[in-house]
């Protein structure tokens, strides 16, 4: 859940994204889930798991925006959707 918006960091251009949360919307389990999304992305470092790099909190709108790294392939869900489409199986390798 969330909207994704690409964003350019302004100390060096670099492009990344956020995930804009609005949690005035959200119920109590969301809003566990919003958490443990946030907290597990700050602590895990892995090649394979988007990297964090930040957390803003604007609660005069009541939301949250989650800054990570912009993967320009799109999710593995994404690519796992792609494949079904064109009845297609992907490479253990790839995966």
């Amino acid at each position: 859940f969330g909207i994704v918006s690409p964003v350019r960091r302004v100390t060096d251009g670099k492009i990344l994204v956020w995930k804009e949360l609005n949690y005035s919307r959200m119920n109590k389990k969301e809003r566990r889930m919003m958490i443990t999304e946030v907290n597990i992305l700050r602590e895990v470092e892995h090649p394979h798991i988007v990297k964090y790099y930040d957390t803003i909190i604007v609660r005069e709108e009541q939301k949250i925006y989650i800054v990570i790294e912009h993967c320009a392939r799109g999710d593995i869900g994404a690519m796992i959707e792609k494949y079904k489409r064109q009845k297609r199986r992907m490479d253990e390798a790839f995966v």
